[in-house]
Formats: structure tokens, sequence, C-alpha cells
């Protein structure tokens, strides 16, 4: 008898520890998911109040109301020098470039902006690169999620969703929400002076130099990756920015940055530049083609495939400023 209450004890010593190893594994799991979550929602509700004050959509919230707003991709941060335009045109501008930004995300944006009647421009230049009317919708730059305040951010997300259903899509966003932007919080507020050096109301500071290239690089340059015709979603957002900008007042004009000659004359590169133009024609809407009157084989104007130099950079802001005082009737 003595044995078998012997053997009970431990018995029930054992399921005690065994139980406590459980409650405090399960302890442990749990403390750290809630630590997980909570971070998460912190930063998703927070993180953009961290975001540089002089250029993306926090520092244009931020500004007083543009007149003219540039909104694109790394190829509309290349085009224009900002601080010439407000020079020529006497009005204030501001310019937005996300990399990777295409017409979904433009779309998304100007909304964002003209919700606030303080912060929706007079006018607005809107990127017309043709290889992105043909991509599939996509988000390249995870600083377009960091800067964006809540409602745009669950918008984004939502949207990325739809596009990609897949389950890794859904391991992207959890990346994205718990990892990308972590270095700008831990580095601020450094991180946040070292980009307002390099900016000027959004676009490229003037002191920034971007060289052009040479001429045996220009020469190995090709269009790499181009759609075969339009994207039906970038088709979509292209007409709701066209009908968003009329419903509001807003004068508009699509403008393509100019592309070397190399890659300009690609057979992909010319059917996507007709479909923009039809597209821009049946809602009557302004379009310009920056490689029209541009010297797209000087190399010197050129930095890459599909970006100016700070040379191509002047040339063309100084080519545009005519144009936009024109269309805008402005003095």
């Amino acid at each position: 008898m003595t044995n078998i209450a012997n053997q009970v004890v431990v018995e029930a010593k054992e399921k005690k520890e065994h139980l406590s190893l459980a409650i405090y594994i399960g302890t442990v799991i749990i403390a750290s998911a809630l630590l997980l979550v909570g971070f998460g929602l912190l930063k998703f509700f927070n993180e953009h109040r961290f975001a540089p004050v002089n250029m993306g959509l926090a520092g244009a919230l931020g500004q007083q109301r543009p007149y003219v707003l540039f909104i694109g991709s790394s190829h509309t941060r290349q085009t224009y020098q900002i601080n010439v335009i407000e020079e020529q045109l006497h009005q204030p501008a501001f310019l937005i470039a996300y990399d990777g930004t295409d017409l979904i995300a433009i779309s998304q944006i100007l909304h964002q902006l003209c919700a606030r009647p303080t912060s929706c421009p007079r006018a607005v230049i809107v990127e017309a690169y043709c290889a992105f009317l043909g991509r599939t919708p996509d988000m390249e730059d995870p600083r377009y999620f960091f800067d964006a305040p809540p409602s745009l951010k669950k918008q984004i997300i939502a949207e990325y969703l739809k596009d990609h259903p897949s389950f890794g899509s859904k391991l992207n966003i959890f990346d994205l929400v718990m990892n990308r932007g972590n270095e700008a919080l831990v580095t601020y507020p450094i991180n946040r002076q070292v980009l307002a050096s390099l900016s000027y109301h959004g676009g490229i500071s003037p002191n920034v130099i971007t060289p052009g290239l040479s001429q045996a690089a220009f020469d190995q340059l090709h269009g790499a990756n181009i759609p075969d015709g339009p994207n039906a979603e970038q088709v979509k957002a292209a007409h709701e920015i066209i009908a968003f900008a009329r419903s509001r007042n807003i004068q508009f004009m699509f403008i393509e940055s100019p592309l070397p000659g190399p890659v300009s004359r690609d057979v992909h590169i010319q059917n996507l530049k007709r479909s923009f133009r039809n597209l821009a024609d049946s809602e009557h809407a302004p379009y310009l083609d920056g490689d029209m009157g541009f010297p797209i084989d000087d190399p010197r104007m050129f930095k890459d495939n599909n970006h100016l130099s700070t040379l191509g950079r002047i040339a063309f802001t100084n080519r545009i400023v005519p144009v936009l005082r024109q269309e805008f009737n402005l003095p």
C-alpha cells in the first residue's frame, strides 16, 4: 500500500510539473503574441508621424496648399527641378514620388490629399510612364506605406490583397507592417534630417548632382521587362484620376518623362505610349510625351535606362515650364 501511495504522489507531482511547464510555455507564447500585436498596432497607427516633413505624402500634408503637385515614381522625382518651377511660375509646388508608384497609387494619394481642403492642389501633373500602364498592380516602395496615415494603410492593404490573393502575399503584408520602416524609427530624428537635406519640396535638392552616361554605357541601354499591353486595373485607375480631378475642379495633365532613345524606340514601349495617348484622347485629357522635342539620344541627359541626369532634369524642367504656364493659364 505504501508503494502504491508513493507512486500516486510521484505521478501527481509529475502531472503538476508538466501542467506548470505547459502553463509557463503557454504564458510565454501568449505574452509574446500580445507584445507582437501591440507593437504592430502601435506602429500601424503612429509610424507616419515620423515620416519626413519635406517630402512624400506626409510632407505634402504638412505643407501649404501647392498650386502645382507632381505625383509619380522615381521617374517623376528625377524629371523636375521643383525650385526652378516655383521660381518661374511664381507659385508653390510640391512633388510626391515613391519608387514604382503606379496609377493606382497615384489615385490613392490624390484622394488622400483632397480629403483635406488645405492639402488639395489646384493643378496636378500625373506621371504617365507607359511601362506602368501595363504593369500588374504592386507596391514597390515600403516608404509609401510608412508615410501613409492609418486610413490609407488599410486601403493599400486591401488593394494589394485583392490583386495578390495568395498566402505568401499575407506574409508580405505582415513583413510590411512589422519590419519595414523600423530603421527609420530607430534612427529618428537623424534619418529625417538626412532625407530633408536631399530634398526640396519633395523633389531632388538642387545641391544633389546626378551625372549622365558615357556614350558606351548609353549604347548598351535597352528596355527590360516591358509589358505587352495595358493592364485593366491601371487603365481603370487612370479614368478614376481623370474623373476625380474634374469632380474637384483640379486642373491636370498626364506627362511621360523622357526615355533614352534606345529604350524609347522599343516596340513594346511605343505600343504602350500609343495606348496611353489613346486613353487620354478618349477622355479629352491633356497628355505630353516627354520624348517629343527632347534630345533623347544625348547620353549626358540620362543617368540610366529610364531616369534623367541633373543636366536632363534641368533641360526638361526649362522646357516644361512654358507648357504648364499655358495649360494652367498662369501669367
